[in-house]
Protein backbone atom coordinates (compact mmCIF):
# COMPACT_ATOMS: atom_id res chain seq x y z
CA UNK A 1 0.00 0.00 0.00
CA UNK A 2 2.81 2.41 0.84
CA UNK A 3 4.36 1.72 -2.57
CA UNK A 4 1.10 2.58 -4.34
CA UNK A 5 0.48 5.74 -2.30
CA UNK A 6 4.04 7.03 -2.72
CA UNK A 7 4.00 6.28 -6.45
CA UNK A 8 0.63 7.99 -6.86
CA UNK A 9 1.67 11.12 -4.99
CA UNK A 10 5.03 11.40 -6.74
CA UNK A 11 3.42 10.80 -10.13
CA UNK A 12 0.94 13.63 -9.60
CA UNK A 13 3.71 15.98 -8.49
CA UNK A 14 6.00 15.13 -11.41
CA UNK A 15 3.14 15.19 -13.94
CA UNK A 16 2.43 18.75 -12.81
CA UNK A 17 6.11 19.57 -13.28
CA UNK A 18 6.00 18.03 -16.73
CA UNK A 19 2.88 20.06 -17.45
CA UNK A 20 4.83 23.23 -16.77
CA UNK A 21 7.41 22.17 -19.35
CA UNK A 22 4.63 21.31 -21.78
CA UNK A 23 3.11 24.77 -21.48
CA UNK A 24 6.50 26.38 -22.04
CA UNK A 25 6.90 24.44 -25.27
CA UNK A 26 3.77 26.06 -26.75
CA UNK A 27 2.58 29.21 -24.96
CA UNK A 28 5.56 31.51 -25.75
CA UNK A 29 4.83 31.06 -29.47
CA UNK A 30 1.25 32.32 -29.26
CA UNK A 31 1.64 35.04 -31.89
CA UNK A 32 3.36 32.77 -34.45
CA UNK A 33 0.16 31.25 -35.84
CA UNK A 34 -1.51 27.84 -35.99
CA UNK A 35 1.23 26.10 -37.94
CA UNK A 36 3.92 27.09 -35.44
CA UNK A 37 1.77 25.95 -32.51
CA UNK A 38 1.35 22.56 -34.17
CA UNK A 39 5.10 22.36 -34.70
CA UNK A 40 5.73 23.22 -31.06
CA UNK A 41 3.35 20.48 -29.94
CA UNK A 42 5.18 17.96 -32.14
CA UNK A 43 8.49 19.08 -30.63
CA UNK A 44 7.04 18.66 -27.14
CA UNK A 45 5.77 15.18 -28.03
CA UNK A 46 9.17 14.14 -29.42
CA UNK A 47 10.91 15.51 -26.33
CA UNK A 48 8.51 13.57 -24.09
CA UNK A 49 9.07 10.38 -26.08
CA UNK A 50 12.83 10.75 -25.75
CA UNK A 51 12.47 11.49 -22.03
CA UNK A 52 10.84 8.05 -21.68
CA UNK A 53 12.84 6.14 -24.27
CA UNK A 54 16.41 7.10 -23.31
CA UNK A 55 16.45 5.98 -19.65
CA UNK A 56 14.33 2.94 -20.50
CA UNK A 57 16.78 1.85 -23.18
CA UNK A 58 19.69 2.30 -20.76
CA UNK A 59 18.28 0.70 -17.59
CA UNK A 60 15.40 -1.33 -18.99
CA UNK A 61 11.87 -1.62 -17.64
CA UNK A 62 13.02 -3.41 -14.48
CA UNK A 63 13.62 -0.03 -12.88
CA UNK A 64 9.83 0.39 -12.67
CA UNK A 65 9.34 -2.80 -10.67
CA UNK A 66 12.35 -4.32 -8.97
CA UNK A 67 14.36 -1.37 -7.66
CA UNK A 68 13.89 0.22 -4.26
CA UNK A 69 13.40 3.61 -5.91
CA UNK A 70 10.78 2.36 -8.39
CA UNK A 71 8.20 5.02 -7.33
CA UNK A 72 10.72 7.74 -8.18
CA UNK A 73 11.59 6.05 -11.48
CA UNK A 74 7.92 5.74 -12.45
CA UNK A 75 7.14 9.35 -11.60
CA UNK A 76 10.18 10.80 -13.37
CA UNK A 77 10.35 8.58 -16.45
CA UNK A 78 6.61 8.07 -17.05
CA UNK A 79 4.66 10.85 -15.29
CA UNK A 80 6.79 13.76 -16.49
CA UNK A 81 6.42 12.99 -20.24
CA UNK A 82 2.70 12.35 -19.76
CA UNK A 83 2.44 15.79 -18.16
CA UNK A 84 4.46 17.36 -20.98
CA UNK A 85 2.31 15.90 -23.75
CA UNK A 86 -0.98 16.58 -21.98
CA UNK A 87 -0.22 20.23 -21.21
CA UNK A 88 1.25 20.88 -24.66
CA UNK A 89 -1.81 19.31 -26.29
CA UNK A 90 -4.23 21.37 -24.21
CA UNK A 91 -2.30 24.56 -24.99
CA UNK A 92 -2.22 23.75 -28.70
CA UNK A 93 -5.94 23.02 -28.89
CA UNK A 94 -7.19 25.90 -26.73
CA UNK A 95 -4.86 28.69 -27.78
CA UNK A 96 -6.48 29.42 -31.19
CA UNK A 97 -9.79 30.17 -29.51
CA UNK A 98 -8.13 32.44 -26.96
CA UNK A 99 -6.07 34.26 -29.58
CA UNK A 100 -9.03 34.79 -31.92
CA UNK A 101 -11.15 36.11 -29.04
CA UNK A 102 -8.32 38.50 -28.19
CA UNK A 103 -7.95 39.67 -31.80
CA UNK A 104 -11.71 40.19 -32.04
CA UNK A 105 -11.56 42.66 -29.15
CA UNK A 106 -8.53 44.60 -30.42
CA UNK A 107 -10.35 46.82 -32.99
CA UNK A 108 -12.83 47.91 -30.31
CA UNK A 109 -10.24 49.29 -27.91
CA UNK A 110 -9.31 52.55 -29.63
CA UNK A 111 -12.88 53.69 -30.47
CA UNK A 112 -14.16 53.07 -26.93
CA UNK A 113 -11.01 54.31 -25.22
CA UNK A 114 -10.72 57.54 -27.21
CA UNK A 115 -14.44 58.29 -27.06
CA UNK A 116 -14.50 57.76 -23.29
CA UNK A 117 -11.05 59.11 -22.47
CA UNK A 118 -12.22 62.14 -20.49
CA UNK A 119 -14.61 60.00 -18.46
CA UNK A 120 -11.86 57.46 -17.78
CA UNK A 121 -9.15 60.00 -16.96
CA UNK A 122 -10.68 60.87 -13.62
CA UNK A 123 -7.62 62.64 -12.19
CA UNK A 124 -7.10 64.53 -15.48
CA UNK A 125 -3.41 63.67 -15.77
CA UNK A 126 -3.61 62.85 -19.46
CA UNK A 127 -3.33 59.06 -19.07
CA UNK A 128 -5.58 56.20 -17.97
CA UNK A 129 -4.45 53.94 -15.16
CA UNK A 130 -5.86 50.62 -14.01
CA UNK A 131 -7.35 52.44 -11.03
CA UNK A 132 -9.03 54.95 -13.35
CA UNK A 133 -10.66 52.14 -15.31
CA UNK A 134 -11.70 50.33 -12.13
CA UNK A 135 -13.36 53.47 -10.79
CA UNK A 136 -15.07 54.19 -14.11
CA UNK A 137 -16.50 50.66 -14.28
CA UNK A 138 -18.35 51.29 -11.04
CA UNK A 139 -20.22 54.27 -12.47
CA UNK A 140 -23.78 53.68 -13.62
CA UNK A 141 -24.93 55.24 -16.87
CA UNK A 142 -21.91 56.45 -18.91
CA UNK A 143 -21.00 53.02 -20.32
CA UNK A 144 -22.98 50.36 -22.14
CA UNK A 145 -22.47 46.66 -21.51
CA UNK A 146 -20.33 46.49 -24.67
CA UNK A 147 -18.21 49.40 -23.42
CA UNK A 148 -17.75 47.73 -20.04
CA UNK A 149 -16.53 44.59 -21.77
CA UNK A 150 -13.91 46.64 -23.61
CA UNK A 151 -12.92 48.44 -20.40
CA UNK A 152 -12.42 45.08 -18.69
CA UNK A 153 -10.23 44.04 -21.60
CA UNK A 154 -8.22 47.28 -21.32
CA UNK A 155 -7.72 46.86 -17.58
CA UNK A 156 -6.60 43.24 -17.88
CA UNK A 157 -4.14 44.06 -20.67
CA UNK A 158 -3.02 47.54 -19.71
CA UNK A 159 0.62 46.50 -20.01
CA UNK A 160 0.10 45.46 -23.64
CA UNK A 161 -2.00 48.47 -24.63
CA UNK A 162 -0.16 51.18 -22.72
CA UNK A 163 3.38 51.96 -21.61
CA UNK A 164 5.36 51.70 -18.40
CA UNK A 165 5.90 54.70 -16.15
CA UNK A 166 7.84 53.05 -13.36
CA UNK A 167 7.55 50.33 -10.77
CA UNK A 168 7.07 49.80 -7.07
CA UNK A 169 8.37 47.18 -4.66
CA UNK A 170 6.50 45.22 -2.03
CA UNK A 171 8.05 43.31 0.86
CA UNK A 172 6.68 40.01 2.13
CA UNK A 173 7.54 39.72 5.82
CA UNK A 174 6.63 36.03 5.92
CA UNK A 175 9.08 34.99 3.19
CA UNK A 176 11.43 37.96 3.67
CA UNK A 177 11.44 38.62 -0.05
CA UNK A 178 10.73 41.67 -2.18
CA UNK A 179 8.94 41.78 -5.49
CA UNK A 180 8.76 44.52 -8.11
CA UNK A 181 5.59 45.42 -10.00
CA UNK A 182 5.56 47.57 -13.14
CA UNK A 183 3.12 50.47 -13.37
CA UNK A 184 1.54 50.97 -16.79
CA UNK A 185 -0.82 53.64 -18.10
CA UNK A 186 -2.61 54.27 -21.39
CA UNK A 187 -2.31 57.49 -23.38
CA UNK A 188 -4.34 58.55 -26.43
CA UNK A 189 -1.29 57.79 -28.55
CA UNK A 190 -1.17 54.26 -27.13
CA UNK A 191 -4.80 53.74 -28.07
CA UNK A 192 -4.27 55.00 -31.60
CA UNK A 193 -1.25 52.73 -32.15
CA UNK A 194 -2.61 49.61 -30.43
CA UNK A 195 -4.45 47.91 -33.29
CA UNK A 196 -1.61 48.34 -35.78
CA UNK A 197 0.90 47.09 -33.21
CA UNK A 198 -1.13 43.94 -32.51
CA UNK A 199 -1.86 43.31 -36.19
CA UNK A 200 1.87 43.37 -36.89
CA UNK A 201 2.70 41.11 -33.96
CA UNK A 202 -0.05 38.59 -34.81
CA UNK A 203 0.34 38.82 -38.59
CA UNK A 204 0.55 35.02 -38.84
CA UNK A 205 -3.05 34.77 -37.59
CA UNK A 206 -4.27 37.16 -40.29
CA UNK A 207 -3.00 35.05 -43.17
Amino acid sequence: MDFIVITYMLSILFAMLGGLFGVLFVEPFEEKGRARLRTQFIIAAIFAALWFAVPTSIWGTDMFFSRWDAPFAISTVIAIPIGIVTAALISWLTMPGRVLAFLEMVPQVAPVGLRSFKLLDIDEDGVISSGDIGHAKQQIGPFSDADLKVLEFMQDRIGIIGHGVGSYSTYNAATKTSSSTSVCVISPRDLEAFEAKINEKYAAWRQ
